[in-house]
């Protein structure tokens, strides 16, 4: 089973975006069972941080916000926060989760910012949610109409 830890902004686009977003088909996997996301306390502190931000409340109302988190961390692989390490971003707020996957051996990080893609290695690689959909197959597993035929079977 693949392995990651993901940037609590992937996590909150899953909570405002449509379901067929690759951030949202990545929360249905982890809830699913079919990935393992690795996280630490700083990172559900940063998720409830943001999702209690006025802006975000038409999403958060009728404790829907509270639910989240409650789904996410039943599923979520929790682990210590990981030990601060050297400055490895133009942002140092993200250099946690670098240090979370490489703590945890991780196989990527999950994020959509730009800090962490510039330091992308194949070490340690940053993919985007798309490109994690797209590596695992994600979008073919959970949504029956894009599922591929069996093998014998004709596509429809």
């Amino acid at each position: 089973m693949s392995r990651f830890t993901i940037d609590p902004g992937v996590l909150l686009s899953a909570f405002i975006s449509p379901r067929k977003s690759a951030p949202a088909v990545i929360v249905d996997a982890l809830l699913d069972g079919r990935i393992e996301i690795v996280a630490c306390p700083a990172l559900l502190a940063e998720l409830a941080d943001v999702l209690s931000r006025p802006k975000f409340a038409r999403h958060t109302e009728q404790r829907r916000g509270e639910a989240y988190l409650a789904a996410l961390t039943d599923r979520l692989v929790m682990v210590e926060d990981p030990p601060a390490g050297s400055r490895r971003t133009a942002d140092p707020d993200d250099d946690y989760l670098l240090a979370l996957a490489e703590a945890q051996s991780l196989d990527a990080v999950i994020s959509g910012d730009r800090h962490l893609l510039e330091v992308s290695s194949e070490r340690l690689p940053v993919l985007t949610p798309r490109q994690i959909v797209d590596r695992l197959g994600l979008d073919d597993e959970h949504d029956p109409v894009h599922q591929r035929p069996a093998a014998g079977e004709r596509e429809q």
